[in-house]
């Protein structure tokens, strides 16, 4: 049964009549100040009151247009899914014993480890955050009980998929995609009419400001051919021949402004409020400037459309400098605290990031407070849609050495698809493909290689399941674009399956 009711959404109709109070609030504020604006100048012929007066009017049609999504994706947005709670049980597990990162832990070590269950002593005994000597401890303890060291309890956090949503997956999938295009080369087309018309008048007004200046009109006509404000000029001036296709261009061009409004926030709500992303997991080669690039764009063409793609960063693959204020920013609209805190505290949220890498910056692994905090940010399906659509192309996770291990692990036994790239096998790729066949995981694994090393992966992967390799060019485009698409929907229908048997 799913770990929250199926009533509506509050969040998100706490975030619908939080956007309507402050849009409402901007009106009434631009109508009182009337006065007051008029008289102040922000830029040439623009004073504060046009300011206040283009912003209140964008809000009230993004208002318009936001408000009923939201209010309708608050009864409609399915919940998240948590038939098997074990996992939460097992992430309990992974907290510090005090008595265990000591580096000499004495008699008290031996006592609280005679108190802990079996399962709670495996973790501890593997657990960075435990000296070698308290997790040696940790170990002697459960021999004395006659128990293994494994299997280590896992954190498997639940997919957003059940074994009934499997018929829908292409088609979410393919509406989710199209949709991006759609509204970002629709977008873009309407940004670059509207630029190059704007252009081609700026360059038509002006053997027309010469023309004004010599009929001796006044110099505010000359003034408003210049800023192409086209509503203040005279309706002689208007009347001109040569003023019909800079009208009609000027209406064009505002017409595309306009329109890209929509276009936008079918995007951002399209994206925002996906209900069946694919959790895929991107194994891969660290730390190599050539191949990061194609990573980056092997990423955004070729998995990003699939759902949240999930990856530990390197010094090339990773978010953009800026990325973590875009984050904050778009979670500050996923909950009326959320709202409310962002607004109010975003000097002190900076300093959170600082502090707090993992909640409220890029994850950052290194303790395990951080682990857990990963876990759950895995089952933040908003959250999660937010980060890897509009902050970075995937979620990208920065983990010390000591971590990585057991960050990838949890990131296997989460994953949906786990894309592995083994064109060049390093000793962390070995150790991966080695977990992959120990922990039987396998038929969730897609394949991946570089055009030119397609008989070195095979020979990386001579002990693994028979399976296609699919390659890819030095642009990170995959040559066989349909079938690596079904591979990965095979891989999620396994990895579904496997999870409700």
């Amino acid at each position: 049964m799913s770990n929250r009711s199926r009533g509506p959404r509050w969040g998100l109709l706490g975030a619908a009549v939080a956007i309507v109070a402050a849009v409402a609030a901007l009106a009434a504020a631009t109508l009182r100040g009337t006065d007051a604006a008029a008289g102040a100048s922000v830029a040439p012929g623009l004073s504060l009151y046009d300011v206040l007066e283009i912003v209140s009017i964008i809000g009230i049609l993004a208002c318009a247009f936001v408000v009923p999504i939201m209010v309708v994706a608050a009864f409609l947005l399915p919940p998240r899914r948590d038939a098997d709670p074990t996992w939460r049980r097992h992430l309990d597990l992974y907290k510090t014993q005090p008595a265990l990162a000591r580096r000499t832990p004495g008699p008290a070590a031996a006592r609280v480890c005679a108190k802990l269950s079996d399962d709670t002593l495996r973790v501890a005994a593997i657990l960075p955050a435990h000296s070698a000597e308290g997790q040696a401890v940790a170990a002697a303890e459960l021999q004395a009980r006659g128990r293994p060291l494994e299997p280590i309890p896992d954190v498997r956090v639940p997919s957003f998929y059940a074994v009934e949503d499997l018929p829908q997956a292409r088609r979410s999938v393919t509406v989710a995609h199209r949709i991006r295009m759609i509204c970002g080369a629709g977008g873009a087309l309407l940004l670059v009419t509207a630029f190059v018309l704007i252009g081609v008048n700026k360059f038509a007004v002006e053997p027309l400001m010469a023309r004004a200046t010599e009929a001796g009109l006044d110099a505010g006509v000359a003034a408003a051919l210049n800023d192409l404000r086209f509503e203040d000029l005279p309706e002689r001036v208007r009347a001109w021949p040569e003023m019909a296709n800079i009208l009609v261009r000027d209406v064009i061009a505002k017409a595309s402004v306009a329109l890209m409004i929509p276009f936008a926030l079918i995007y951002f709500f399209a994206s925002w409020l996906r209900a069946r992303p694919v959790r895929v997991l991107m194994l891969r080669k660290f730390n190599d400037r050539r191949l990061g690039k194609v990573y980056n764009r092997l990423i955004s063409s070729e998995l990003q459309h699939f759902g949240h793609v999930i990856a530990l960063a390197d010094k090339h693959v990773r978010r953009s400098t800026f990325a973590w204020l875009g984050g904050i920013l778009m979670r500050s609209i996923q909950s009326i605290p959320n709202f409310f805190l962002t607004v109010a505290t975003l000097p002190v949220l900076l300093l959170l990031r600082a502090t707090d890498r993992t909640r409220w910056g890029p994850a950052f692994v290194a303790a395990p407070r951080d682990f857990r905090l990963l876990a759950k940010r895995l089952f933040d399906r908003l959250e999660l849609n937010t980060e890897t659509t509009f902050v970075s192309k995937g979620y990208l996770v920065r983990t010390t050495d000591a971590w990585w291990r057991l960050v990838v692990r949890l990131m296997m036994d989460s994953a949906d698809v786990i894309v592995l790239d083994a064109s060049y096998v390093t000793e962390g790729t070995a150790w991966e493909i080695e977990t992959l066949l120990r922990l039987d995981l396998w038929g969730r694994v897609v394949r991946l290689s570089l055009e030119s090393e397609q008989e070195a992966a095979q020979a990386a992967l001579a002990n693994a399941p028979p399976g296609p390799i699919f390659a890819y060019d030095g642009t990170g485009a995959v040559l066989d674009r349909p079938a690596f698409t079904e591979a990965v929907f095979a891989a999620l229908e396994h990895s579904v399956h496997a999870r409700a048997g």
